[in-house]
């Protein structure tokens, strides 16, 4: 918990009520490599920030599993649905992208009623979402980018040079994934560049 606080503190100043206040919605969870912390078939709602460990988000197509996004420490962890307006809506046709362990987790668990509520009391507390939803927004538009005017390689060398620690800590067939090429692709990127 603490260690949440103290990455909070470092954007937005929490008073003694804020630190309380999130001490109490939130409650710590362990996952082994391999559990999901939300399935494609979960209701919304859950959500959670990640303390130590490396999560894969990913959607299926068809059988084929597409790797879109890796959560490292320090994440707030939510499903698409749940951050979206029509999350309360019942749509039995859409399926949440699903959160998988790559690595044992720590994760401070909440629901999106209470999470919500600390957001409306806490000002310090909504200044720190809106600064993470606004980085979040951020990446996901860079990496929408990066596929309309980038070559896998290029996207490959991006990901060397400004998450190297994920080379180490994610499998092969999963970084392929995420650059949308097959591990045969990568396998041949990665000789190239050697």
């Amino acid at each position: 918990m603490e260690d949440m606080l103290t990455f909070i503190a470092g954007s937005v100043p929490l008073t003694p009520e804020d630190e309380n206040a999130i001490r109490e919605i939130f409650t710590p969870v362990h996952l082994e490599k391999g559990e999901h912390f939300i399935h494609a078939d979960d209701p919304p709602g859950k959500m959670g920030f990640l303390v130590q460990g490396l999560l894969r988000v990913y959607f299926r197509v068809g059988k084929r599993e597409v790797t879109y996004m890796f959560l490292t420490e320090n994440s707030l962890l939510a499903s698409l649905r749940t951050t979206s307006l029509q999350a309360d809506k019942e749509d039995e046709g859409e399926k949440n992208d699903a959160m998988q362990a790559l690595e044992p987790c720590t994760i401070l668990v909440t629901d999106q009623a209470r999470f919500t509520e600390l957001a409306n009391r806490s000002k310090n507390f909504e200044r720190f979402v809106s600064f993470r939803l606004a980085y979040r927004f951020s990446e996901m538009a860079e990496r929408v980018r990066s596929f309309c005017i980038q070559r896998a390689s290029e996207r490959y060398e991006r990901l060397l040079k400004q998450q190297p620690e994920l080379i180490q800590r994610v499998p092969q067939y999963y970084i392929a994934s995420y650059l949308g090429i097959t591990p045969e692709s990568l396998s041949r990127l990665r000789k190239n560049l050697i």
